[in-house]
């Protein structure tokens, strides 16, 4: 099991065990370059600079035409995550009929980004969620 720990550069860190005892499952600590920008409970929320290895995302050139197709793969990328992984499909599908906010300050295009983005990532998980629905119904088949 893994633990996104930067919603910029998705890097992401294996669970650490709090206790020394083989039957109890591993804590979901994030560690890692990133752990700093995890929102711990309680906490209160700052925005925070992503580290340097973050900044590779934004600094690596684009293939071009990806402006264009970004979306289209992001789709095929969240409909393969939820047909190969059930567990999370049901916790999609838990949502009903909620709108899908996708948090991240970081991103105006793929974030809510405080209700100044375009939160395609949350209308993405929405439109997997049809699809999920139809398909139980028996209407759409993958």
């Amino acid at each position: 099991m893994t633990i996104p720990a930067c919603s910029a550069c998705d890097t992401t860190t294996p669970p650490r065990s709090q206790s020394k005892d083989p039957t109890t499952p591993p804590s979901p600590t994030p560690t890692g370059p990133c752990r700093s920008q995890i929102q711990r409970p309680g906490s209160r929320s700052r925005q925070q600079r992503p580290p340097p290895q973050c900044a590779l995302a934004t600094e690596t050139p684009r293939r071009e035409g990806w402006e264009h197709a970004r979306t289209a793969v992001m789709t095929r990328l969240l409909n393969a995550k939820y047909h190969q992984h059930p567990e999370l499909a049901e916790i999609l599908l838990a949502t009903g009929d909620a709108t899908v906010i996708y948090d991240d300050m970081n991103s105006a295009f793929w974030g809510d980004n405080a209700g100044r983005g375009r939160n395609w990532s949350g209308r993405i998980l929405e439109l997997v969620r049809s699809e999920l629905q139809a398909q139980r119904a028996g209407i759409f088949r993958m």
